[in-house]
């Protein structure tokens, strides 16, 4: 498991350091940090960015304006370009992607999903934001970036039923009432699955082009994990909704897959 190499303590003194290099693959060296929100935030905002990558989140803790910028230079001070150049360097990454994953759902009732993966050129970064504000950040080559994210996903086994297509225009609200032979109407045979009660959710989105510029989606996919069955993946187009029992390793074709698109854009 990745070791923990700068974190952030809840009060605005300096957060403690341990720096600790693992080695990679190759002999690439792969760089770990985790920050609580706060200590981000004070890294990440300034006139290019206004405001948290999705999906995190953030609200300060400090009522009055000093003091949120006395953290805040406390935080640039300690996490300097000159002593952690390559925790810039994912902040930058993340800044100025070439393409990105985002990724927000839920795992039962109260644990949210958070996690972003960004691309530029070689290297990558995949974070991933904690219950209770802590946001982890690898620094790691780009290949790494689709399975670091798909890993971060709940565990969960494919679902038992068949692939399920549906014709968008059936679902429509004003859509007009139609039987099928087996007695069941489109929408109710719709809501069944998305009605069932499950253990985890999410939709995961691939993104081509700048954060801030001409960007564009390559590929989006819903997921959900159904109690007492398994996953399914949901995918839309104009004309038809299909919803197929999938394990993890379809998803991350599907990553890849989005990914191959961006690099035409």
């Amino acid at each position: 498991m990745l070791e923990r190499l700068a974190r952030g303590s809840d009060t605005v003194r300096a957060p403690p350091i341990r720096s600790v290099r693992i080695a990679g693959q190759g002999g690439t060296g792969l760089r770990t940090w985790t920050l609580p929100a706060e200590d981000f935030a004070a890294l990440w905002f300034g006139p290019a960015n206004d405001r948290m990558p999705f999906p995190f989140r953030f609200l300060s803790r400090f009522a009055l304006a000093d003091e949120y910028e006395a953290h805040r230079t406390k935080t640039r001070d300690t996490f300097s370009a000159d002593r952690f150049e390559d925790l810039h360097h994912a902040l930058h990454i993340i800044a100025e992607p070439r393409a990105r994953i985002e990724v927000y759902g839920r795992r039962g009732e109260r644990e949210e999903l958070r996690i972003l993966g960004c691309i530029d050129g070689r290297p990558g970064v995949v974070a991933s934001q904690r219950r209770g504000g802590d946001i982890t950040l690898q620094l790691v080559s780009a290949e790494k970036v689709a399975g670091l994210v798909v890993d971060r996903l709940p565990e969960a086994g494919p679902g038992s039923k068949r692939v399920q297509r549906f014709a968008t225009s059936a679902l429509a609200d004003d859509a007009p009432f139609v039987m099928r032979t087996d007695g069941v109407s489109e929408k109710a045979r719709y809501a069944k699955i998305v009605n069932a009660p499950r253990a985890s959710e999410g939709t995961l989105s691939v993104y081509a082009g700048p954060r801030h510029g001409d960007q564009r989606v390559t590929g989006t996919v819903r997921w959900y994990d159904l109690v007492g069955d398994g996953r399914y993946l949901e995918t839309r187009t104009r004309d038809t909704i299909e919803v197929k029992p999938a394990a993890l390793n379809d998803i991350l074709a599907r990553i890849h897959k989005a990914l191959k698109a961006s690099e035409m854009h």
